[in-house]
């Protein structure tokens, strides 16, 4: 999957120039919530578990709950900070964290960047 920032209703991609600048202010706005710089990859689509369930985060596609586009996910060394259009992209709310431990696959943008970390 090439790369690409969703429009806030899911439905569309923002232009090239801007959706770098979108993911860019995603990234800087989870080192913030973080405390820590964020790794180069950029991350398409992610399985984890949470309280017995298996969950997909996808970007372009609505949360577990169906009530919020996931905009961006951040990776970090051992966690990632998935932002959805409120929770994190926004910033109301907190975003979703997910430890490393919980995961069961994630999927990059074509080509990764730098592949930082073990999938």
């Amino acid at each position: 999957m090439d790369f690409f920032f969703p429009t806030p209703d899911g439905k569309g991609r923002e232009p090239a120039d801007k959706a770098e600048a979108l993911w860019q202010a995603c990234r800087k706005g989870a080192e913030q919530d973080i405390g820590r710089e964020a790794l180069a990859r950029r991350v398409y689509s992610m399985s984890y578990r949470h309280d017995g369930n298996h969950i997909t985060a996808t970007i372009g596609k609505p949360d577990f709950y169906g009530r919020e586009t996931v905009m961006a996910i951040i990776a970090f060394p051992g966690i990632y900070s998935i932002r959805c259009l409120v929770r994190g992209f926004l910033k109301i709310g907190d975003p979703i964290c997910v430890g490393s431990g919980d995961v069961d696959r994630v999927e990059d943008f074509d080509p990764p960047l730098v592949q930082d970390e073990p999938t």
